[in-house]
């Protein structure tokens, strides 16, 4: 069951502002109304139990948590809008209905309105009419309790209120939710996050505190962001019991915690058969090698690797102590350094396609100083902002998936490539990721995009990219160009991550 809204609706509001006149992907609605929200699954679905906004909104009428009306100067800024299906259609777009969020003044933040594959500030009415989706109503709680309300003038100081914990959040209960914490942490072995206190005010030490007592209950992905919930609130509350299995893992010993390590990452720049991409990859190979073997990475991520040029790079990185793990390919190669333990590895491909191209990926999950960790190397379509941009959401949606099935913390997840997406940083935001290169606090040559003799330097916004989700630390960020080893360049970037 769903069990609450990360942001609430003025929260959602500004988000749905900041992305207006943004590109989205076509037809998804649900899901990126849901993520500005940040509702979290899995989801109760009416109607045919499709993941369609009508399906939402019937699950949300079968449990009177709706209000229905034809004005949309009734609307609330910041409630969730949903629209009927179009009469009598057949295709999937006009039968899954529409949402929205609501701006006041019968306008609503949209996506594909006015044109497809860009969101916009736009009247109600003009939604009905455009795609004779009539308006149904609007959701302020949903069917399964989530609160989609402000929080009241006088915040909530219940202990056992999840509302009543947020970053920022000052009260007696969150001197207790810390007590509680340090109590537990330390019956289940697991050292506390707190250097003072804990004290009176909610910060992201707490949160820190929080995600670990979370994690150690087997939680992981956002369901362990480190807020509160019900359950998390209730066996805080309880004496400490028996350790969970997850923890005893997590005790096995007392550095891991804050997993520091090193992520590299260079589009090789290599062509099977194609001019003279193929023959410089092949020719720098070695050169490649040792320069990466200079940086100590934790874990290295290749694109376009050119196929003859696996033995050589393979040579070069040996002496280093990394071993590539199988079943990569078509160029996409992940190396693991001393210390990593592969759990699994395997190829992906997209289901977007530009001219018959599936564009292969390379993930392996691993353990590193007891933690487990997963790297994905990807490399998207070079023509199609449309294309690129749905690629992209297709490998950061799939990679959270096969970290949940190989029990891996979403913020233990490094994602990096060629995005070919001059956009890049700005459109994973939207997905709730973030950009190493756009948040690091210590970053060079950040701007850089390519640097290469066959054209000239161009500068700009990151293609290659090194993707986070937000529970992760960026400690610092660095490009290294070199035209003499590829016309892209390395980079790579020193992260922390919470352990189990």
């Amino acid at each position: 069951m769903v069990t609450y809204a990360r942001r609430t609706m003025s929260e959602a509001l500004a988000r749905a502002k900041h992305l207006d006149g943004h590109r989205n992907e076509v037809g998804m609605c649900l899901a990126e109304v849901a993520e500005i929200y940040g509702l979290t699954g899995p989801f109760r679905w009416g109607g045919n139990g499709r993941k369609w906004a009508i399906n939402f909104w019937l699950a949300a009428v079968e449990h009177g948590e709706v209000v229905k009306t034809s004005d949309p100067r009734k609307i609330p800024a910041g409630a969730m809008v949903f629209h009927a299906p179009r009469p009598k259609a057949k295709s999937v777009g006009g039968r899954a209905g529409h949402v929205a969020i609501g701006a006041g003044g019968g306008k609503e933040y949209s996506t594909d309105r006015p044109h497809d594959g860009r969101r916009g500030k736009v009247s109600i009415r003009s939604v009905e009419q455009a795609w004779t989706k009539k308006l149904l109503g609007y959701v302020v709680v949903t069917g399964d309790g989530i609160t989609l309300t402000d929080r009241p003038g006088s915040i909530s100081t219940d202990k056992m209120d999840p509302a009543a914990y947020f970053l920022d959040a000052r009260g007696p209960h969150v001197t207790w939710l810390g007590e509680r914490l340090v109590l537990h942490l330390a019956a289940l072995g697991i050292p506390s996050p707190y250097a003072l206190g804990p004290g009176p005010h909610f910060t992201e030490v707490d949160r820190a505190a929080v995600m670990l007592f979370q994690e150690a209950q087997g939680w992981i992905g956002d369901n362990a962001d480190g807020f509160p919930g019900p359950t998390t609130l209730l066996r805080l509350a309880r004496a400490p019991g028996p350790t969970p299995i997850r923890a005893l893992a997590m005790v096995a010993t007392t550095d891991h915690f804050m997993v520091a390590q090193r992520g590299l990452s260079m589009n090789c720049a290599g062509y099977d058969h194609v001019g003279h991409g193929a023959a410089t990859a092949e020719r720098r190979a070695r050169r490649i090698g040792a320069k990466i073997l200079t940086l100590k990475p934790t874990v290295i991520c290749l694109q376009e690797l050119e196929i003859h040029s696996l033995n050589d790079m393979d040579k070069a990185l040996r002496p280093g102590g990394y071993r590539r793990m199988s079943r990569g390919g078509k160029g996409r190669e992940i190396y693991l350094g001393k210390g990593c333990s592969q759990i699994a590895s395997g190829l992906e491909r997209v289901s977007t396609e530009l001219d018959d191209d599936d564009k292969p990926w390379a993930w392996t999950a691993y353990t590193f100083k007891g933690t487990r960790c997963m790297a994905v190397s990807f490399h998207n379509e070079n023509q199609g902002h449309a294309v690129q941009r749905q690629q992209l959401a297709e490998v950061l949606h799939r990679a959270l998936a096969l970290a949940n099935k190989h029990k891996v913390p979403w913020s233990n997840l490094f994602v990096t490539g060629d995005g070919n997406l001059p956009t890049a940083e700005d459109v994973v935001e939207e997905f709730n990721w973030m950009s190493a290169g756009k948040h690091a606090p210590k970053r060079t040559n950040y701007g850089l995009m390519t640097a290469t003799k066959w054209g000239p330097k161009r500068r700009g916004k990151p293609i290659d990219v090194d993707l986070f989700r937000h529970n992760a630390t960026v400690d610092a960020y660095s490009q290294l160009v070199n035209n003499t080893l590829s016309d892209h360049y390395l980079h790579y970037v020193d992260f922390r991550t919470v352990g189990r």
